[in-house]
């Protein structure tokens, strides 16, 4: 069975990252790229979305029988 707070949560955690990344996409090319905390902040967003979205591929692996992956990636979700 699907844990549907997990999948909604991991959601709102991409959905989240999407959507200051887009705010970050207004930024000038150059201005962005010479704003340490923007390039840290977009860096994090990305990051945390990936992790996200790893976990949840995992979950709806696992919980659809296809077994536990055996990968870096399942090394690295909580």
């Amino acid at each position: 069975m699907f844990n549907e707070e997990l999948i909604a949560a991991r959601l709102g955690i991409i959905h989240s990252a999407i959507r200051r990344l887009q705010l970050l996409a207004r930024m000038p090319r150059e201005q962005f790229l010479h704003d340490e905390y923007a390039v840290d902040i977009a860096e994090n967003r990305l990051r945390r979305a990936l992790e996200a979205l790893f976990y949840l591929v995992r979950h709806l692996v696992v919980k659809s029988g296809l077994g536990v992956p055996q990968s870096a990636m399942a090394a690295t979700t909580r």
